[in-house]
């Protein structure tokens, strides 16, 4: 999986491609956001392939690292990602059809 990092506006928009696993690049790449303190984080689905038991985890970690520090974390799932294995069983997560919309949820946060 490959991971980068661009800012819109006070949202940090985290995209991914290839198959999310158990690999810590997503964990890592959100940390240092917080650490410069990002609190709005959207993660970009697009480019996923895959999701496996390892990568939902992981996601789980990303969304506790993100509340822990007072953050909201959002899910860009388009609606041709919706069908990549894996994806259905991502629970908790709001999620948006397009970048917009989720930027614009995201308010004052």
């Amino acid at each position: 999986m490959s991971v980068s990092v661009r800012q819109q506006g006070s949202v940090t928009i985290v995209s991914l491609q290839g198959q999310i696993t158990g690999d810590t690049a997503m964990l890592k790449a959100v940390r240092a956001a917080l650490d410069t303190g990002a609190r709005s984080i959207l993660m970009d689905m697009t480019g996923i392939t895959a999701v496996d038991s390892s990568g939902i985890g992981e996601l789980n970690n990303v969304r506790a690292a993100v509340t822990d520090r007072g953050g909201a974390i959002k899910l860009l799932v388009p609606s041709a990602v919706t069908n990549v294995p894996g994806i259905a069983q991502l629970s908790g997560f709001q999620t948006f059809r397009t970048e917009k919309d989720a930027i614009v949820s995201f308010g004052s946060v």
